[in-house]
């Protein structure tokens, strides 16, 4: 087959682009459903063929050259009645350059492309854009009279660049490019999908509708697959002084109530109806996704006239997506309230074994948009011989058959509502002055359980694992609830909830909702002897304080929630085991986390900054994310507590107060990191932005070298002069670390010096008695590799 293009004037073919590229209005639902497949299969328009040169084509800190070659747009979508041309093909010459302006996401360049920018040389790029940048493509087109013997092998290398973006449709990319051409920005959307000549791909997305509008993603080969990992991402608005590192909300909608229908079979099939009501809160919103847990298959959306709404739910072989599209027959506008009717079915969960257990978690019921609370009004229909628990509150229960019908609502808007249904008892414990508790439990699954266990242990290695069952689980676990519920209302507030449930879940973790705790059947077989349970346990109830309570804004800031919750199960674990203990757990965290800086199969790459939240989870080093935003992030809330505690009496009320007002001013918020900074500064009374900037947004560690040597002065006074070398780090690093000066086992004292220099030496103040030793940074007190 052959095309020849002839005859084409410059200025029809820049007419046509810009016309071609201009907002689409008044399209109904059918339309962006259309134009939506063809941005996601694009075909190229083989009758539009260009030559183009330099072309510079400019978003924020990306910088994409087009040096020379060929241009081919994609077929248009054809919305409206008007093509709208919303990308193309470059085959030919060109260059990138990409730099970060803030530090955190420069270190994020260093982890994947050893250099703190990116510049290439590349052959290859599809392009998606808006109208201005199009006119900047058009402006440097000139036609080409061009023969295309192989037009097949043309487009089928177009799907071998642009399959990446359908492969990893679960980042909206073909969603989010639509989203922009339908909702027209006063700054340009850009999607850059390139090669390198040298062989790699990076895409880099400009997104105007986003909170965090500059991305960067790496094609990477880890786990023997092929990924896309994403290496950047921040606001527009970010520079050095982090403050507004995330950018602001843009959020489309505003949840405000769900009323649902829930039926739940013996089968664990479970169908919903769900009335969603939300606020508009952006006028021109007419295309939004919804998070549905990806088991549920959705039957029909309609509106409050009953009408059906067009729905869309990407998968491929390997994956059923989360993320439902909905698309509507008109732009909604401000103001407006809106009710959805959702209906669905599939398997609330697995059977275990011979047993019943159904659990709902998040996603039970469609939710748009980051942990927005809302009102919850539902019933649940499920068989009568098991029982029900939910973190809301049951106000009605009756039996209709075989089915046992509970009612549930939420006194007011919370983010998450979780429900489970098992063949459990409830036990009801209470203790003067604390609030209930309530634990759904049986010890007749958990001996199935061990036993299924056992078997399969020897089935696999012919040695059967004995696992002993504790005495009176149900006992052990109200008591660290009790414990821990006691011991955080002393420290951090009281808790403002009369009622705290403890419900079983199968798999290892936990999960916390207000007033609810969802916790792993390890912890309900026994308790162990190194405070794991324990500290698992007290994790979930400090929740209540720390996610439930106080929340979070952004990603960046679930630290906030996960690493105030550790360093909490911490403190619990001080109280019940002692300071031996706790000190060897933070040592061991310690040791976690410099051995992340050193893996042999990532190329020895650090790890990150605690301020990255979930991106520091990749596919070469999936357990960074616990490393560094549990583990590192209680790590920070030592190292204040260090701080802040009085070395001569050791009173620690300061870090406690801290804690408190943290807890006061912002239950039921959701507070950025930099709201925590403000209240750390007005608590210790001096500028913290360097502590922040090293600790939250950084990501070194340092490497102390501590020697000391003691003389005598001419009034027998003992001087201790110490040398400390600091490694590892940036030459502006600074750090107050404290020195325990042991004169006898009874007899020692404690400094705090400051640590600003690469190379420091310092005098200690005269002693009348000669010290027997100086340690360097006891308790723990900074996280450091010491050497002494």
């Amino acid at each position: 087959m052959q095309i020849t293009r002839k005859n084409i004037s410059v200025l029809g073919v820049l007419c046509g682009l810009l016309i071609a590229s201009s907002p689409i209005r008044a399209a109904n639902s059918q339309h962006l459903l259309k134009a939506f497949e063809l941005i996601q299969h694009p075909k190229l328009d083989l009758t539009q063929i260009y030559s183009v040169s330099q072309v510079n084509i400019q978003q924020k800190d990306f910088l994409l050259t087009l040096d020379s070659g060929l241009f081919i747009p994609y077929e248009a979508t054809g919305l409206d009645m008007t093509p709208a041309y919303s990308g193309g093909i470059f085959l030919g010459h060109g260059h990138i350059d990409f730099r970060p302006p803030i530090t955190m996401e420069r270190a994020q360049m260093l982890r994947y492309f050893d250099s703190d920018s990116l510049s290439g040389v590349i052959w290859r790029a599809e392009l998606f854009f808006t109208p201005k940048t199009a006119a900047v493509i058009a402006a440097r087109l000139t036609p080409k009279d061009t023969v295309i013997d192989r037009p097949k092998n043309l487009q089928e290398e177009v799907d071998g660049i642009h399959g990446y973006l359908i492969h990893y449709e679960d980042r909206h990319l073909s969603f989010k490019t639509l989203r922009n051409l339908i909702e027209p920005s006063a700054r340009e959307y850009l999607l850059a999908n390139v090669e390198f000549i040298e062989g790699g791909r990076v895409i880099y997305r400009y997104d105007p509708t986003e909170r965090e509008e500059v991305e960067l993603y790496k094609r990477v080969w880890a786990m023997a697959n092929d990924h896309i990992e994403l290496v950047c991402k921040y606001a527009a608005t970010a520079d050095e002084t982090y403050e507004h590192l995330d950018g602001f909300s843009k959020e489309r909608l505003e949840s405000k109530d769900y009323k649902a229908a829930v039926t739940v079979e013996k089968s664990s099939h479970c169908e919903a109806t769900v009335d969603y009501t939300f606020d508009v809160l952006m006028s021109r919103t007419q295309i939004f996704d919804v998070a549905l847990e990806p088991q549920f298959e959705i039957e029909s959306i309609t509106d409050s006239a009953g009408d059906k709404v067009r729905w869309l739910r990407w998968e491929d072989k390997w994956h059923k997506r989360q993320d439902c599209y909905v698309f509507l027959d008109r732009p909604l506008h401000s103001g407006e309230k809106v009710t959805l009717k959702f209906r669905y079915g599939g398997d609330l969960n697995e059977l275990q074994g011979q047993e019943f257990f159904a659990s709902a978690d998040y996603d039970w019921c469609p939710r748009y948009g980051f942990r927005q609370p809302a009102t919850y009004e539902f019933t649940i229909r499920s068989p009568k011989e098991f029982t029900v628990s939910c973190s809301a509150d049951k106000i009605e229960q009756s039996l209709d058959g075989h089915y046992l019908v509970t009612q549930w609502v939420t006194r007011e808007p919370v983010r998450e509502v979780a429900f489970d249904i098992a063949n459990v008892e409830r036990y009801q414990f209470s203790r003067e002055d604390l609030p209930r508790v309530d634990i759904y439990f049986s010890p007749d699954i958990h001996r199935h359980f061990v036993q299924d266990e056992i078997d399969r242990q020897a089935t696999d290695s012919g040695l059967a694992y004995i696992m002993q069952i504790g005495a009176n689980m149900k006992d052990q676990i109200a008591d660290d609830v009790f414990n821990a519920v006691k011991l955080f209302n002393f420290f951090f507030g009281r808790l403002n909830h009369d009622r705290v449930t403890a419900t079983e879940t199968m798999g290892p973790g936990g999960t916390a909702y207000p007033g609810y705790l969802k916790l792993g059947s390890a912890t309900w077989i026994h308790t162990d002897h190194w405070g794991w349970d324990r500290m698992f346990r007290s994790h979930e109830v400090a929740h209540q304080w720390w996610g439930a309570g106080v929340s979070w804004a952004t990603y960046r800031d679930q630290w906030l929630s996960e690493a105030f919750a550790e360093y909490s199960s911490l403190l619990y674990l001080q109280q019940v085991a002692g300071n031996d203990t706790f000190l060897d757990r933070l040592k061991e965290y310690r040791d976690d986390i410099l051995s992340g800086l050193d893996r042999p199969f990532t190329d020895n790459e650090t790890v990150g900054a605690i301020a990255l939240g979930h991106r520091n989870q990749r596919y070469a080093s999936d357990d960074d994310f616990d490393l560094i935003v549990y583990k590192k992030g209680a790590f920070v809330l030592h190292m204040l507590r260090n701080m802040l505690i009085d070395l001569k009496t050791f009173n620690e009320d300061r870090f406690f107060s801290l804690m408190k007002d943290w807890y006061t001013e912002y239950n039921g918020l959701a507070p950025t990191t930099a709201d925590f900074q403000r209240l750390v500064e007005k608590h210790i009374g001096v500028d913290m932005s360097w502590f922040f900037r090293e600790w939250v947004y950084g990501s070194e560690i340092p490497r102390y070298e501590f020697s000391y040597q003691i003389t005598q002065n001419e009034d027998g006074q003992y001087i201790a002069t110490c040398h400390v070398i600091t490694k590892n780090v940036s030459d502006d690093f600074q750090m107050y670390v404290p020195l325990e000066i042991e004169y006898d086992r009874n007899a020692k004292a404690y400094v705090r010096t400051l640590i600003a220099q690469p190379d420091y030496e310092f005098t200690l103040p005269p002693m009348n008695q000669r010290p027997r030793k100086i340690r360097f940074n006891p308790f723990q007190s900074v996280l450091a590799d010491v050497k002494q």
